[in-house]
This record gives C-alpha cells, sequence and structure tokens, in this order.
C-alpha cells in the first residue's frame, strides 16, 4: 500500500512546499538528511532503493525507522502541508527564484570539486549502480549543503530543486 501511494504523496508534498513557510520547508529537508543517514547505516542499498526508486524499486522506510522518529516526520509532514493554508503562506519572488538560481551554481560547484564525475547520479540515477553509497552520500551531502545557507535562501533553494517547473 505505502508503495502504491508513495509516488503521489511525493508529488503533493512537492507542489504544498513551493508555498509552505520557510521555516517548515527547511525543517522537513532537515529530516530527510536523518531519515537518509539512518537508512544508509543500516543498508547503502537500501538507501540507494529508496531515494532512486525509478531505478531498483523503493523501500517500506516504515521497516527501518524507529516509531519516534516515523511520528516526529509525519508531525512535521503535516505542518509543512499545512502551512501554504496559514495566513503566512509563502509566495515566491523573482528575488527569491534569482538567489535560488545563484546558489545552486555555488553547490553544484562544491559538489562537482567532492565527487566529480559521480555528480552525473543526480540527472542519471542508473551510474548510481554499484556505487549506492556514494549515490545516498551525494543526496545527502547536497540537501546539507542546502540547508546551510540562511533559512531563506535554504528554502528557496529548496523549492528550485523540487520545483516541477
Amino acid at each position: 500500500m505505502i508503495d502504491a501511494i508513495q509516488p503521489e504523496m511525493l508529488k503533493i508534498h512537492r507542489k504544498r512546499m513551493q508555498s509552505a513557510t520557510n521555516p517548515w520547508v527547511v525543517e522537513v529537508m532537515r529530516l530527510n538528511i536523518e531519515q537518509i543517514e539512518k537508512i544508509q547505516i543500516i543498508n547503502p542499498d537500501k538507501c540507494f532503493k529508496f531515494l532512486f526508486t525509478e531505478v531498483k524499486g523503493g523501500i517500506n522506510p516504515l521497516k527501518y525507522l524507529s516509531q519516534g522518529f516515523l511520528k516526529k516526520r509525519v508531525e512535521t509532514d503535516i505542518e509543512m502541508m499545512r502551512s501554504p493554508y496559514s495566513k503566512n503562506r509563502h509566495v515566491i519572488t523573482e528575488k527569491e527564484k534569482d538567489k535560488a538560481k545563484e546558489n545552486i551554481k555555488l553547490v553544484a560547484r562544491f559538489l562537482n570539486v567532492k565527487y566529480g564525475d559521480d555528480l552525473k547520479i543526480l540527472e542519471q540515477p542508473l551510474k548510481g549502480l554499484g556505487k549506492e553509497n556514494i549515490a545516498c552520500e551525494l543526496v545527502k551531502t547536497m540537501w546539507e549543503k542546502v540547508i546551510s545557507y540562511p533559512e531563506e535562501e535554504a528554502a528557496g533553494l529548496t523549492r528550485l530543486i523540487l520545483s516541477t517547473e
């Protein structure tokens, strides 16, 4: 059941992040990083399956994450998904888009220095086969770099990366 609804939930999640408030966008990404770390410690192949479902199928995260973490994750996702309906709903500006485009170049440069040709895994996940641990590290490092920016910029950069445009 989880495998069946997960792709649809991710679409809704991404859409809501576009107008969610900055603190909730950043908190969701912080928990995503923690989730990647937890699954990677258990098994890098499972981490790869979790991140790149289109290549090796997904996993049921309920089997690998503690009840406490899952509860926090669900509560945070709910708050992020509610925040676009609050009076503080985020509206993306041209200034935010421009700053995010500038920052994404810096993140890409940083990742290129650290990962070289393996950076291609982000656009071509099949290149991660046989390099599952590197692929997980790459994704985790990318998001760590993204949320290292000041909150407003981190949220803007997250919105750009996750946008469907």
